[in-house]
This record gives C-alpha cells, sequence and structure tokens, in this order.
C-alpha cells in the first residue's frame, strides 16, 4: 500500500517532531539527524542543558529555537555553545513569550544574535515585570 506523498510528507514531519520533542524533553541535548531521517550519524545540538526550566517546558519556545538554530545553520553562522549559553542566561531572564519573540525578530530580521525587545513594544507590560513594584525602566537596567 503506498501512501499519497503530502500524507507521508504529513506522518514524517509530525514523527520529527515528536522524536524532536521527547530528545528535548528528556533533556538529550544531541539530536541525531539520523533519528529524525537527515543522514548519517551527523549530531545536532540544541544546547538544552543550559536552557532555564521555564523555557523548556514551553513548546512554543522549544519550536522557536530549533528554528533559531536552522536559521544560524542556514546564515552559515554555526552557533557556539558559548553563545548558545548566553543568548539562554539573556531569554531566560523574561517569560517565555517575550523569549519567543525576541528569536522571531532576529529571524525575521535575518540578524546573527539575539536582543531585547525595544522599551514600550506591547510583550514588556507590568505582567513580565519580576518586581511588581519596579518599573520597566528598572526591571530593564536591573536585566542588563
Amino acid at each position: 500500500m503506498t501512501y499519497n506523498t503530502s500524507l507521508q510528507d504529513a506522518h514524517n514531519s509530525i514523527l520529527n517532531t515528536k522524536i524532536l520533542n521527547n530528545k528535548i524533553k528528556n533533556k538529550d541535548h544531541k539530536v541525531r539527524d539520523k533519528d529524525r531521517g537527515l543522514g548519517k550519524g551527523k549530531e545536532k545540538g540544541y544546547f538544552v542543558e543550559f536552557m532555564p526550566e521555564h523555557l523548556l517546558d514551553s513548546p512554543e519556545f522549544i519550536e522557536v529555537w530549533t528554528d533559531w538554530i536552522e536559521h544560524r545553520e542556514e546564515l552559515r553562522k554555526k552557533l557556539t555553545s558559548v553563545a548558545a549559553r548566553r543568548q539562554l542566561a539573556l531569554l531566560g531572564k523574561y517569560p517565555s513569550e517575550v523569549a519567543v519573540a525576541m528569536i522571531d525578530r532576529s529571524i525575521i530580521s535575518s540578524w546573527q544574535g539575539i536582543f531585547e525587545l525595544p522599551i514600550g513594544h506591547p510583550l514588556l507590560n507590568d505582567s513580565t515585570l519580576a518586581d511588581p513594584g519596579a518599573t520597566k525602566g528598572d526591571t530593564l537596567r536591573s536585566i542588563r
């Protein structure tokens, strides 16, 4: 029995996503491309060991983080472990929604780095502040 090509592609995509999610949830920071159906034995680092717990629990963040690594590879600017650790430390200071927006902004702009959202961005409201009595400027200064 043969599958329709688009149905087979959808099945492979779902299977690859499940494999990747299981590997990340198990905190295995290396996913074999062979397991994802992408070739022989190459390993791809997702730097999960540096990922803050609240980001690791967010499926949206995991998806955009893997997109970020792919984006960097397509730019031929491989993400080093030092850069990943520092980027994840910066992203870890924010809720997952803000971290996702920061990465999306970098990918959309074809940037090589991840940058904080500008002051006044709709996601940087009072609910993202660590101290409810602090102002946005206080919080941004304390983060830097």
